[in-house]
């Protein structure tokens, strides 16, 4: 973080151990600096081997994606200057509500979460987006790049994004929520 690199990497290992031989995941995460957006996520695993050398699984593992891995990072950085921004977008269900992301809602009557990743595919930048993960209490984007211009022209920013999302979320499904934003950082809160 102190040395000056506009993109820093973090790389989240496990390493599987069993009578049959050793493999590692991982998951490489590569981030703008500047931002903390992230530019680019890949993960891997490894067929079982003899070996137990940690180094050599991992090097086994990025062998293959780190081509991709490193255009990802070069062509989000790109795009990030030429249009659009980096976003952490989070959607959670407030504790006092009975509700979960799979409960049907809206006019077609469809899962909270399906929507949501739907309306996010549809009102992403390029279409570009990565969905870190759901579950019967959230939706996590690890990365979402939001327009550079509203439907008006008018330059887009987290809190406009975030006011799109209230608008949708209350207007088509009817559900009330809050948003509220950290940096890059979008909070979304059903009630």
């Amino acid at each position: 973080m102190n040395s000056g690199a506009d993109v820093y990497v973090v790389v989240d290992l496990m390493k599987d151990v069993n009578a049959e031989g050793s493999r590692v995941s991982l998951i490489m995460k590569a981030y703008e600096t500047a931002s903390g957006s992230v530019l680019a996520s890949k993960d891997a695993i490894t067929k079982r081997f003899t070996t137990a050398s940690t180094d050599l699984l991992c090097s086994y593992a990025v062998r293959d994606n780190l081509p991709a891995f490193l255009d990802d990072i070069c062509k989000n950085l790109s795009e990030g200057a030429s249009g659009g921004k980096q976003v952490v977008l989070q959607f959670a269900i407030d504790g006092s509500s009975a509700m979960t992301m799979n409960d049907r809602v809206g006019p077609d009557n469809y899962p909270l979460s399906n929507l949501i990743h739907q309306w996010v595919r549809k009102n992403s930048h390029k279409g570009k987006y990565h969905l870190q993960g759901m579950v019967d209490t959230s939706v996590l984007f690890d990365y979402v790049m939001i327009p550079p211009r509203d439907e008006d022209g008018l330059a887009m920013d987290a809190a406009q994004y975030g006011f799109k999302i209230e608008a949708w979320m209350n207007d088509v499904l009817g559900l009330p929520c809050v948003s509220r934003f950290d940096g890059t950082t979008i909070y979304i809160t059903i009630l």
